[in-house]
């Protein structure tokens, strides 16, 4: 997750808020939590 936080804090301009910040942030930890679902199942599963 630190490259995670690098990004988050990299290139915000200021006039973004913190909870701008912040909805960009969950978005992200969604994104990532859909994908290494999807990659788990990918590998767990060799029925196809």
């Amino acid at each position: 997750m630190n490259e995670f936080k690098d990004f988050s804090t990299r290139n915000i301009p200021r006039w973004q808020s913190n909870k701008m910040k912040q909805i960009i942030i969950d978005r992200w930890q969604e994104i990532w939590t859909v994908v290494e679902t999807r990659n788990k199942t990918k590998k767990s599963d060799h029925t196809y």
